[in-house]
C-alpha cells in the first residue's frame, strides 16, 4: 500500500509481508505504537506522548526514511543500520536492552539522545555520518567505533558509557571536552585537543606511522605499535 500521508489515531501495524510507503505517517498526542513486522519506505512521527516504534522482523533493519518523535525502538533482530535520520533534538530515543547493534551510514544521522540500553552494544559511525547529539553506551561492555576519511572532532558529550573507541581508516580524530574510555584502538591519528582530556587504560596504536598529538591533558598508557611512530 502506498500513501502520501497518514494520520494516524491509534496504533499502527504493518503486517508480515506487506508493505506500506508513506511520505508521512503523523500520530498524534497518546501513546502510539508502530509495529513494523513486513517494509515501511517513508518517514515517520510519533507526536506527543510516549511512543514506541518497534520492528518486529529479526532481520537486520535498515532505516532510510526519517523516524522522529518516538521515545522507545525495539528490535526483535537487535541490529539497526541508518541511512535517513534516527532521533528528534532535544529527546531521548531508548532501545530495548538487549545486545545492540546500531550503525550510521554515510549521510546518515543520530539527533537527540540514543540510549542503547543495558547490554553489550556497539556502535559504528561511518565516514560522511553526522551526530547530532550523545549516544549513551548504557551497562555492558560497550563499543563505538569511527570510521574516517578525513579528519573529524568527536566531541566530549557526544559518547557516553562506552569502554571501547576504535578508529580507522584515514585522518585524524580529535577529542574534544573530557572523554574516558577503557581502551582505545587507534587506527587513524589521534588528537587531544587544547583544554580536552582523555582517559584510557591503553591507547594502542597498530603498524602504520602514527601520531599521538597531546594538546590537552592525557591520563593513562600509549603503545604506538609498530611503524614509525
Amino acid at each position: 500500500q502506498a500513501y502520501q500521508r497518514i494520520d494516524a489515531g491509534t496504533d499502527l501495524t504493518v503486517g508480515t509481508g506487506a508493505l506500506l510507503t508513506a511520505g508521512q505517517v503523523q500520530f498524534g498526542a497518546r501513546d502510539d505504537r508502530f509495529t513494523i513486522a513486513g517494509n515501511f519506505a517513508g518517514n515517520a512521527d510519533g507526536g506527543a506522548g510516549s511512543d514506541t516504534i518497534a520492528f518486529a522482523d529479526t532481520a537486520p533493519v535498515t532505516i532510510g526514511g526519517a523516524i522522529t518523535g518516538f521515545e522507545r525502538i525495539a528490535l526483535a533482530g537487535n541490529a539497526l543500520t541508518v541511512s535517513g535520520t534516527l532521533g528528534t533534538p532535544g529527546d531521548t530515543l531508548a532501545f530495548s536492552d538487549g545486545a545492540q547493534a546500531l550503525t550510521v551510514a554515510s549521510g546518515g544521522t543520530l539527533a537527540g539522545t540514543i540510549d542503547l540500553g543495558s547490554g553489550d552494544d556497539t556502535l559504528r559511525l561511518a565516514a560522511g555520518s553526522i551526530l547530532n547529539g550523545t549516544v549513551l553506551g548504557g551497562a555492558g561492555t560497550d563499543s563505538a567505533t569511527l570510521a574516517l576519511a578525513g579528519n573529524r572532532t568527536l566531541a566530549g558529550d557526544q559518547l557516553a558509557g562506552f569502554e571501547l573507541l576504535t578508529t580507522e581508516g584515514s585522518g585524524t580524530l580529535t577529542l574534544a571536552g573530557t572523554q574516558a574510555y577503557q581502551r582505545v584502538v587507534a587506527g587513524t591519528d589521534l588528537a587531544i585537543d587544547s583544554g580536552a582530556s582523555l582517559t584510557a587504560g591503553q591507547v594502542q596504536f597498530g603498524a602504520r606511522d602514527d601520531r599521538f598529538t597531546v594538546a590537552g591533558r592525557f591520563v593513562g598508557n600509549a603503545d604506538g605499535g609498530a611503524g614509525s611512530d
